[in-house]
């Protein structure tokens, strides 16, 4: 039996509830927020007829457009019906959330995005809702939208334009913040570092360490320990290029000069130089 719904909640009450109650049930807010804009938004408005996929008669309500007969957890018809202000409420915003926390806890991102659309709002082309919540989540996050600093567009809609400039500013300045206190924080540890070294007992604890290397090379004395030396690196002399040109050979023997033969007085032939 669903709680008795208190009142409709204004566009930006709508985002602030399902921030918080997606926190409570552990599931992505920002994948929650990517997805409404997709089914009833974030502005209130009357149910509408919605027949389902065998033609039975329904009525859908709300941002998250629960069905009655189906996800709607009280019975209701027409525009007006009772579902309307249920489902507008924060009780029913919270129910919506707690039943999306069953199949989308624990997940992030698309993963999220996907599982909302397929278990629990079950639309009729799963695959373009999934594209167009999955698109809308990464212009949340591009602007800096962040749980509980969200802005709404016209509509009520998560701002995703210049209209999420809030979002954007808020998120900005926490980050900085948080730097700026990591800084301090490493700053704070080098100074506690810095005064540990100059106190008494860092002294103590620098002059013991310097006993005890003076201990070590007294007793490394005593037993004639000696330091171990290092093998010598041997440098092979450089390689000597050898010239493999051919030279010339010269002969040992004196030349005997050319002679040519003319005849003698005794009517032979002699030998005369050129």
């Amino acid at each position: 039996m669903a709680t008795p719904a208190t009142g409709t909640l204004s566009s930006e009450q709508v985002t602030a509830e399902v921030v918080a109650a997606s926190k409570r049930a552990k599931v992505d807010p920002l994948a929650v927020l990517a997805v409404i804009p997709h089914e009833g938004g974030f502005a209130v408005a009357p149910g509408h007829y919605d027949p389902d996929q065998l033609g039975n008669p329904g009525w859908s309500y709300g941002p998250f457009q629960m069905r009655s007969p189906g996800a709607l957890p009280i019975t209701s018809a027409g525009a007006q019906g009772p579902g309307e202000a249920y489902a507008w409420s924060k009780q029913g915003i919270d129910y919506a959330v707690s039943n999306i926390g069953q199949y989308a806890a624990g997940l992030t991102g698309k993963d999220a995005v996907t599982a909302i659309v397929t278990k629990f709002e079950k639309s009729a082309n799963q695959p373009a809702e999934i594209a167009a919540s999955w698109k809308t989540y990464q212009q949340m996050v591009s602007v800096g939208s962040s749980p509980g600093l969200v802005s709404l567009g016209p509509g009520g809609t998560p701002a995703t334009g210049p209209g999420g400039v809030t979002g954007a500013v808020e998120g900005g300045a926490a980050a900085v913040k948080g730097a700026a206190t990591s800084v301090w924080d490493g700053l704070s540890s080098v100074q506690k570092a810095l005064g540990f070294l100059f106190s008494y007992r860092g002294l103590e604890v620098i002059g013991g360490g310097l006993l005890l290397l003076l201990g070590l090379y007294l007793l490394a004395r005593t037993l004639g320990v000696s330091a171990p030396k290092l093998p010598a690196i041997v440098v092979p002399p450089p390689a000597v290029e050898q010239n493999l040109s051919p030279q010339p050979v010269y002969s040992t023997h004196a030349k005997r000069p050319k002679t040519r033969a003319t005849p003698s007085s005794g009517g032979g032939f002699g030998e005369v130089p050129f």
